[in-house]
């Protein structure tokens, strides 16, 4: 049990070091908030869409996977994304466009790729770790269109299919979505030295989202605001959870089928949510706020989920 904790927390604490750094660099007056919002439109417009090419181009779709696991992952996130889209602006936030789509986001993008792949294989071994990576392939990239057409949706102030559609397909991220997609279906070959480029860039850019995040971080000072944070982060790391991961349960996943549901949709929100949030008229505090809180939480709610399956034998 202690090892699982163990687990979470080395996860955890990198990335809670990098936000650190962006919040003593603000503090020491080592670069202000002007400089790490242009930083982050840089990162959102060069350095997203290269990390959304390799995310796509190296994806081998011919390849055998579990097709009944990664369907019911990838149409659970649309789904959930869905009904968030149609209940939040009408129901609980309706009158900021901009936190709607802010608290949505939080609630279906999860940090797969960062917690994922490491739990599995220090939960199960790095031999099985094959099938959490696969669920990875296929989700981020869901993510990002989901995120993009969730935004501009709900934020671009369009009533225009044809304008909104345009939006959506200029969109960065789905610049580099298309290219990654052209160059993995006509298998056009990419040299050494780029590919070389895209693995660093990709690497690099989790980490200066993270001093991005830290440097502009801004703590909840109003009733609806902190009402707004837990609420999202008590959606995300428990609700949303005990539901998909129930329903993995009837559907007969189990080991490390049902471990890839449950890290799918329990892991902390996804750092590059920030990015996104603050370049499409997302609300850039609250987004801030529920990465850096759930990411610490999650080291707890974590370790509680994977305590409580292997308890009851289902992983």
């Amino acid at each position: 049990m202690a090892e699982n904790f163990y687990i979470a927390f080395n996860a955890i604490a990198p990335l809670s070091g990098y936000i650190l750094i962006g919040v003593l660099a603000r503090k020491f007056k080592i670069a202000d908030e002007e400089l790490f919002r242009k930083m982050n439109s840089f990162v959102f417009r060069m350095l997203f869409p290269v990390v959304m090419f390799s995310n796509i181009y190296k994806a081998d779709f011919t390849a055998s996977t579990d097709l009944k696991l990664v369907s019911f992952i990838l149409i659970g996130t649309a789904l959930l994304a869905g009904i968030l889209v149609f209940a939040v602006p009408r129901y609980y936030i309706r009158d900021d466009p901009g936190s709607a789509a802010t608290f949505i986001q939080a609630c279906y993008r999860s940090n797969l790729l960062l917690f994922g792949i490491p739990m599995a294989s220090s939960v199960f071994g790095a031999d099985q770790v094959g099938l959490v990576s696969v669920v990875c392939s296929f989700l981020i990239p869901l993510y990002n269109f989901i995120s993009v057409i969730e935004f501009e949706y709900l934020c671009g102030g369009s009533s225009d299919h044809r304008k909104l559609l345009k939006n959506i397909v200029t969109n960065p991220l789905m610049l580099g979505a298309i290219a990654g997609l052209i160059v993995c279906l006509s298998g056009i070959p990419v040299p050494q030295f780029m590919q070389r480029m895209i693995s660093e860039i990709t690497s690099g850019s989790t980490f200066l989202s993270l001093v991005i995040l830290g440097g502009t971080l801004r703590f909840v000072r109003t009733r609806s605001g902190i009402q707004r944070l837990a609420v999202c982060v008590f959606l995300s790391l428990a609700v949303i959870p005990f539901v998909m991961v129930g329903l993995g349960t009837l559907l007969g996943f189990r080991g490390i089928k049902l471990f890839a549901v449950l890290v799918a949709f329990a892991a902390p929100v996804s750092v590059s949510s920030y990015s996104l949030a603050c370049n499409m008229g997302g609300n850039s505090d609250l987004s801030s706020q529920t990465i850096c809180v759930s990411t610490l939480l999650s080291v707890f709610t974590l370790f509680f989920w994977i305590s409580l399956l292997l308890s009851m034998q289902l992983i």
